[in-house]
């Protein structure tokens, strides 16, 4: 059957890979996301933030089987394609040198900085591998053909 299948122009794949699945320029992933307490903050969730409260955070887990590039957090409030608005605040990882897994400390206070309301806002985090182009027109674009993925939503209330 083999012959058959050959001598037709089908040739079978390889059940193997040779290579990792994990090719270079991989997007980051996002792993898992906590409050400073330790508390995981799911999608969705609802999430209050206090302005300008210097210890408050959230632990970002992020997997990016490119260790060699920082790893990117960029908040957006009230982001929609109608209503583009830039990031309010965000953080950095520098490159990992013992694995593919790191933890980003962001701080939240910067979230709120605008808004003066208590109204629920929608709070998103996207993560990249590269900084992003503040000139792009949907603020999302990435600098130097970098990689992002979304990461995850909340129901945003701020506290003042």
């Amino acid at each position: 059957m083999l012959v058959a299948l050959t001598g037709g122009g089908c040739v079978p794949v390889p059940l193997e890979l040779d290579e990792p699945d994990a090719a270079p320029d991989s997007p980051p992933i996002l792993v898992n996301v906590t409050n400073e307490l330790g508390a995981d903050l799911p999608s969705l969730t609802p999430v209050a933030i206090r302005a300008n409260d210097p210890t408050q955070k959230m632990i970002f887990t992020v997997s990016d089987n490119d260790a060699g590039d920082a790893v990117h957090v960029n908040y957006y409030v009230d982001y929609n394609v109608t209503s583009v608005t830039p990031r309010v605040g965000g953080c950095v990882a520098t490159p990992s040198v013992s694995g593919s897994e790191r933890t980003v400390d962001c701080a939240t206070a910067p979230v709120c900085a605008q808004i003066f309301d208590t109204a629920v806002h929608f709070l998103e985090a996207i993560i990249t591998d590269r900084d992003l182009d503040d000139a792009d027109p949907s603020y999302r674009g990435v600098l130097g053909g970098g990689l992002s993925t979304i990461g995850r939503w909340w129901q945003l209330t701020c506290e003042r």
